[in-house]
């Protein structure tokens, strides 16, 4: 493949939105997680760069969520990722996902998400 004359390598990419609970609803098949019309149908829709989910599941204290040093930035819990391109849109005035737990963020980051937007295997 070529570089269409820009002098890079096309690299795999995402658009990422965040959002945040505190009292997550953890059942055996995942997180459940209600978005509005409006933001599921925003994430349903076809995109040429994936837009993925990322709910930050984070502690009921408010002091508990970041800590940030010279060091490092800590955060509580855990995150959880969805992409919902291409499910049908909604006409319901919210609509509750299910992100299974593979789709749970762990020690390695992003990258299974970046193998998984490439097609590879787990």
């Amino acid at each position: 493949m070529t570089d269409g004359g820009w002098g890079c390598e096309p690299r795999p990419g995402f658009d990422v939105q965040l959002k945040a609970t505190s009292s997550p609803k953890r059942h055996e098949d995942g997180l459940h997680f209600s978005l509005s019309k409006k933001d599921y149908n925003d994430f349903s829709a076809a995109r040429m760069v994936p837009l993925i989910l990322l709910v930050l599941e984070l502690p009921s204290d408010e002091a508990e969520w970041v800590e940030c040093t010279v060091e490092m930035l800590t955060m509580r819990r855990c995150g959880w990722w969805e992409s919902l391109s291409g499910s049908e849109p909604t006409d319901a005035g919210s609509k509750t996902i299910v992100i299974p737990s593979a789709k749970r963020l762990g020690p390695r980051g992003i990258a299974p998400v970046m193998a998984r937007l490439r097609g590879d295997r787990p």
